[in-house]
């Protein structure tokens, strides 16, 4: 059950998953509510939102239709005209170019019109940029929150970024204001190897970082590095090698975690 601001009691709504208080619902006492699936009001408000965005959708849909079928017929009319001057062999007269100029941008017209009417019925991937001067995870939180502000917030599945401090609270934070059933799909494995890393010095010392830097560099040797073969080969030790790993070496890595 949700933590509770106030003294109410609390009913689970079907729809987004969440725990609301009976306020937010058409229920007067907890048993009624209790009886049947129902969905609290900022659920129905989201329904009828988007209810009424399909409807102005189907709308503009059916005008940007209208005005396709218009371009069309226009379009056929000059490609009628330009065949019927070019056949009359005038293909360089005026009146030709001209026509072929007013077709092409009856086909350009009705590229764009296609395209408004795709982008109108078909679900597509969307994306927002912000330029930040800096990025704190309140105005990152800002940020997203503006880029999805059309969308219903009970439909968010997930969340994913790269994995730094800031960017785990961005995730509490939609948590917490956004949608509260975020799936936690793990973050980027590079980050992951680098607060490893960052853990075993906070446990050993950040002097085990120069002992590690020593270690490769003694071994770096072409006749240490040699011996160093031999001696696992003697030993029947699975052989070793000391190397410097680049960012390309790394991310391979954590490729295969």
């Amino acid at each position: 059950m949700a933590p509770r601001t106030r003294d109410e009691d609390q009913v689970h709504c079907q729809e987004c998953l969440r725990w609301c208080y009976l306020g937010e619902t058409e229920f007067e006492h907890v048993a009624d509510a209790k009886k049947a699936p129902f969905e609290c009001r900022p659920c129905e408000r989201t329904r009828q939102g988007f209810e009424r965005l399909e409807k102005q959708c189907n709308a503009k849909v059916e005008e940007l239709e209208g005005y396709l079928r218009e371009e069309r017929e226009a379009r056929m009319a000059l490609e009628a005209r330009v065949a019927e001057l070019d056949k009359a062999g005038q293909a360089k007269t005026t009146q030709l170019v001209r026509t072929m100029a007013k077709l092409g941008e009856a086909r350009e017209r009705q590229a764009q019109l296609e395209k408004r009417v795709e982008e109108l019925v078909t679900p597509a991937v969307g994306d927002d940029s912000f330029n930040l001067g800096r990025a704190t995870a309140n105005i990152l939180v800002d940020c997203i929150e503006k880029s999805v502000a059309d969308l219903p917030r009970n439909k968010f599945l997930c969340f994913f970024s790269d994995g730094p401090n800031t960017m785990k609270s961005v995730k509490t934070k939609l948590k917490q204001g956004v949608c509260p059933n975020l799936l936690d799909i793990g973050e980027c494995n590079l980050h992951k190897v680098h607060n490893a890393f960052g853990t075993g010095l906070n446990s050993f010392g950040s002097d085990v970082e120069l002992m590690v830097l020593d270690v490769y560099y003694y071994f770096k040797h072409a006749v240490r590095s040699s011996n160093l073969k031999e001696h696992q080969k003697e030993l029947g030790i699975q052989e070793h090698v000391f190397l410097w790993t680049r960012r390309q070496q790394m991310a391979d890595f954590s490729r295969q975690l």
